[in-house]
Order: C-alpha cells, then sequence, then structure tokens
C-alpha cells in the first residue's frame, strides 16, 4: 500500500553486519494547527521510477513499507530532521553516509 508523497525525504546508508541497508527518512510538513511528521522505513529493498508523476517509489520490506517520493523533494528539513536525528544517534556507529548525495542514481543501487 503506498503512503501519501512526503513533503521531504532523504536515504541513509547504514551497515549492518557487512550488509548495507538504505533507509529512507521522510517528512511531512505540519499546518497551522498540526506539528511536521516524520518516518523511517525498516529498510530499502527496490525503487521504481515513475515519469509522469515523476516520482521514485521506494519499495519496503514489509507490504505497508511502500512510499512514493518527488524527485525535486530530496533533502533534510524540519519536516524530517527528527527522523534524521532519531537514526543518527539509534545508530551512530553504523552510519556511512547520514544523507546520501542528492544526486545519486536510486535506480542503480544494490538493495
Amino acid at each position: 500500500m503506498d503512503k501519501p508523497t512526503s513533503d521531504k525525504w532523504i536515504v541513509m546508508k547504514l551497515f549492518f553486519e557487512q550488509e548495507v541497508t538504505y533507509k529512507l527518512v521522510m517528512g511531512w510538513n505540519g499546518g497551522y494547527e498540526y506539528e511536521p511528521s516524520w518516518k523511517t522505513n525498516d529498510g530499502i529493498t527496490s525503487v521504481e521510477y515513475d515519469a509522469q508523476t515523476e516520482c521514485y517509489k521506494f519499495i519496503g520490506q514489509h507490504d505497508n513499507d511502500n512510499y512514493s517520493c518527488h524527485k525535486d523533494a530530496y533533502g533534510l528539513s524540519h519536516s524530517n530532521e527528527l527522523g534524521h536525528e532519531h537514526l543518527c544517534k539509534k545508530y551512530q556507529d553504523k552510519i556511512q553516509n547520514s544523507i546520501m548525495p542528492k544526486e545519486t542514481n536510486w535506480m542503480t543501487l544494490k538493495y
């Protein structure tokens, strides 16, 4: 099941016992009455690209872990920075790239 497209997103690269895991960190802006919210996935297993919507569809390890992310919404902002900080603290010894570069070709990574 796909979730609503996030306002901002990043990908973090982590190492677990010589296995690489890429985690998606998404953020949704709050409105006048709402706080921004964030979410991380359990790990990306594959990615698709929809040229019509210009969104990457990141497929996670579970059926309910699929997210669409617009190609121009990559980056850290107030909406997803708490998720980034959470993973940095939780996995500080496992992180290779705190934030993968924007110009990364998501379609060619080995998930």
